[in-house]
């Protein structure tokens, strides 16, 4: 009897303790989660002294850039109206250094102020290791993208009636002075890369309405014009850890104004080097992320099939 008796009372102790345990679990459960979300935002948000912050105005990886151009092979027959012979030139090699410089976080801890800056450094053995047959200072010809951006600059419905006649006029003089307006450039391809004089770039210069009197591609040891005065804003995450790294502005601007349409102009996404980790983890919502090469954003889905995880860029 006594035996059956402390069988009942192990239990109802059991039971009792079990239901503690469990209201316990339910009541810490909350507690727990806050102190695991707030340590993942203490780690990875954007803030000034920590590894991370370090790591983004200071990227320990150098990305690699393969550039490649097109050389028109029959620039003659090109200018008088035939299809251009293109040939692949490269690719050219180079260790892409990106530092954020400047930055500076408001006074809420919301948001950083910071400057783009970029350097490219020639890789010559790793270009070597792809292709020996065109160099930096081969001469190719490309067509006239000065001459192409003033056609488009002069159809444009906005265009002050003053500067419009300011540039045919110039158009005109450069055309008596050097016979023809060429539809080509040709320069070797470090120059056509990273700059060369152009008469056209140097007008356009004069009126504010270019960034440098050289035409090139690229831009090298130097922020994009627009940054000089105009810093790009990115928030911390500091008030929503699903907002780290995510643009307020691009180099001053909440607006590309490169597209016909307000939603393609929108500048949305981070630069694709930084996310909220609740983000990747939620796998039924893309990431946005903002191409500062097209000036716009793309969407980045990640999803599973066969049990391989892909992720599409659309």
């Amino acid at each position: 009897m006594v035996s059956f008796k402390c069988q009942r009372i192990s239990i109802v102790v059991l039971v009792v303790l079990g239901g503690v345990f469990l209201v316990l679990s339910l009541a810490g459960r909350r507690p727990l989660t806050n102190l695991i979300d707030n340590q993942i935002k203490q780690t990875v948000m954007l803030r000034p002294g920590s590894d991370t912050f370090s790591k983004w105005v200071d990227p320990p990886i150098s990305p690699r850039d393969d550039m490649y151009l097109f050389n028109i092979t029959n620039p003659a027959e090109y200018s008088k109206g035939a299809k251009p012979h293109l040939e692949v030139v490269g690719p050219f090699v180079y260790k892409k250094v990106e530092l954020k410089t400047d930055a500076n976080v408001s006074g809420d801890g919301e948001l950083v102020y910071y400057h783009d800056y970029e350097k490219y450094y020639f890789d010559e053995n790793a270009t070597r290791a792809i292709q020996n047959t065109t160099r930096l200072d081969d001469v190719i010809f490309i067509p006239n993208i000065p001459l192409i951006s003033v056609a488009t600059l002069l159809s444009q419905q906005n265009l002050p009636d003053i500067v419009k006649k300011i540039i045919e006029g110039f158009i005109e003089t450069y055309e008596e002075s050097h016979g023809v307006l060429t539809l080509t450039l040709n320069g070797s391809v470090h120059d056509i890369l990273w700059g060369m004089p152009d008469p056209i770039m140097a007008k356009l210069h004069d009126l504010n309405l270019a960034p440098s009197s050289n035409f090139s591609l690229q831009s090298n040891g130097s922020t994009d014009p627009a940054a000089l005065t105009a810093a790009t804003t990115v928030h911390t995450g500091f008030a929503d850890i699903n907002d780290i790294g995510t643009y307020s502005r691009f180099h001053g601007r909440n607006s590309s104004g490169c597209w016909g349409t307000p939603e393609a102009n929108v500048i949305n996404g981070t630069d694709g080097t930084q996310f909220s980790p609740l983000r990747i983890y939620n796998k039924t919502q893309p990431v946005s992320i903002y191409n500062e090469q097209l000036y716009r954003f793309v969407l980045s889905h990640a999803f599973t099939w066969q049990g391989v995880s892909y992720h599409v860029v659309y």
